[in-house]
């Protein structure tokens, strides 16, 4: 079905059955004057096995109204018809979605091509002839922004978790301290009060055992242990307040959602208290494929820094 978009853009939907129509179909734009290249694009797509939602792009000034009334999923561009280049295709993509990505076409590819179009912005660039690296390549990315988004996800909801926790804690009249790997990250009025603690600073950075004596650490240590452990009372209820958790996102399970928390948090700490990070600013991450390290590049893009990592 060809539906109107201006006078030199159409958008072009491809349905075989009812199932392509479903949550897993790919919105694409094509960036082409020729509409043969979607139909090209949507055959390959189709044939590895991804229900395609093509959006034809012949002319440059329509990519802006495409961009802000679809959810575009990827961004294919035919180099050698496309008005406009790589850089400014991706300047103007970054303006409504930084993290879709952008794979750029050409007839011929060669080395020298593929790192010239990786240096303007794109993800690739795959030859016109190559249908099995073009569906690779598609599938390699669209797997990369939906973990980027679903991370992103996690992330929010960790933000909003920490502020809802912050809050309850400044509120609270009983004695709260965040602890992380036994030192101390934070604490509220209530425990500076209750431990005759004159500055919060005395106690960030501190082992929590420091402030018990020494022959109260072994019970605590006990007791830490058993309620980590989950061993408390069969019939015993263990009551949160609603303002404290945070929705598990569907893409994960408890496990999965469990076990980031504390390499969520620890980010949140490093970038948004410790490092502050703002926008515009540049970060240097280490060890990019770590967990920690993980979350915090995405956490600094969210921010919207520049993020430099290692591997």
């Amino acid at each position: 079905m060809l539906t109107e978009y201006g006078s030199q853009e159409r958008s072009l939907r491809i349905s075989r059955d009812e199932e392509l129509e479903g949550s897993h179909s790919i919105s694409i734009a094509v960036l082409s004057r020729s509409q043969d290249d979607v139909e090209l694009i949507n055959q390959a797509l189709r044939d590895a096995g991804h229900a395609a939602r093509c959006h034809w792009i012949a002319n440059p000034n329509s990519l802006a109204d495409t961009l802000s009334s679809e959810r575009v999923e990827l961004l294919i561009l035919n180099c050698d018809s496309y008005a406009d280049p790589i850089r400014q295709v991706v300047k103007q993509k970054d303006k409504y979605d930084p993290e879709v990505p952008v794979i750029a076409m050409q007839q011929q590819a060669a080395e020298a091509d593929i790192e010239a179009a990786m240096r303007a912005g794109a993800c690739d660039l795959v030859s016109m002839g190559l249908k099995s690296r073009l569906q690779s390549v598609v599938s390699r990315e669209l797997r990369a922004l939906r973990v980027e988004r679903a991370l992103n996800s996690t992330l929010q909801s960790a933000t909003e978790y920490k502020r809802h926790l912050k809050d309850h804690m400044a509120a609270s009249a009983s004695s709260y301290a965040l602890v992380q790997e036994g030192i101390f990250t934070d604490v509220n009025g209530a425990w500076l009060q209750q431990f005759k603690v004159v500055d919060r600073e005395e106690l960030i950075g501190l082992p929590i055992m420091d402030s018990f004596e020494p022959e109260s650490r072994a019970a605590l240590k006990g007791a830490l242990v058993a309620t980590l452990a989950g061993k408390w009372q069969k019939d015993e209820k263990l009551v949160v307040k609603a303002a404290l958790v945070a929705k598990k996102p569907d893409t994960l399970s408890y496990a999965e959602a469990a076990a980031l928390g504390l390499i969520s948090l620890t980010a949140l700490t490093a970038i948004e208290d410790t490092a502050n990070l703002k926008r515009g600013e540049t970060i240097l991450i280490q060890g990019g494929a770590g967990g920690v390290a993980g979350f915090a590049i995405e956490l600094a893009k969210h921010i919207g820094a520049t993020v430099i990592t290692t591997a």
